[in-house]
């Protein structure tokens, strides 16, 4: 079975059929995502007013259309509940699953920490698991898509010691284009 990405661009596109960049955009409660010129993303979180540097993001599908478009062996994995799928991808995020991760991969399951290397891929997933077993490996959407969940991770030195942040945000509730 091909699992596709979740958005097909055609709402996102010009009329000489050229995807148009986002710029920004914002979610439900608040906190905003800029797209900078060194390829990261700056994300300022309205309810604490932190600002991160974020190297990645990728959007999470809303559970109605992880419903209709994913293989039925991941929909069975939820008991067809909206609130198991989302606590099953908060809970890899939070370090629920003792040696269990999760990462934005390609379709080859390597591994994508920079936007360029977003950009070059032709689809991308969401890789819940280890090295050795894969949980749940989920389709998700390069571009903002509205209603769908933010992820991003962004990789920063701390003393001498190099460390690796993920984050779930909220649904995308608007999306801003350059002109």
């Amino acid at each position: 079975m091909s699992i596709e990405n979740p958005i097909s661009n055609n709402e996102n596109a010009k009329e000489n059929n050229e995807r148009r960049k986002v710029s920004s955009f914002e979610t439900e409660k608040g906190s905003t995502y800029q797209y900078l010129e060194n390829g990261k993303i700056a994300r300022h979180k309205k309810a604490t007013g932190e600002d991160f540097e974020m190297n990645v993001a990728v959007f999470i599908p809303s559970w109605s259309w992880f419903k209709q478009n994913a293989p039925e062996k991941f929909i069975k994995k939820f008991e067809d509940n909206r609130l198991e799928f989302e606590e099953f991808i908060l809970g890899y995020v939070q370090g629920k699953h003792e040696g269990k991760k999760i990462f934005i991969v390609d379709i080859d399951g390597k591994k994508i920490d920079t936007t360029d290397a977003l950009d070059k891929a032709e689809k991308v997933f969401l890789y819940f698991g280890d090295e050795v077993t894969t949980d749940l490996m989920m389709p998700v959407s390069k571009e903002a898509v509205l209603d769908f969940l933010v992820f991003d991770t962004r990789k920063f030195r701390d003393g001498e010691e190099w460390k690796r942040q993920s984050h779930i945000g909220n649904k995308v509730v608007k999306i801003n284009y350059e002109s």
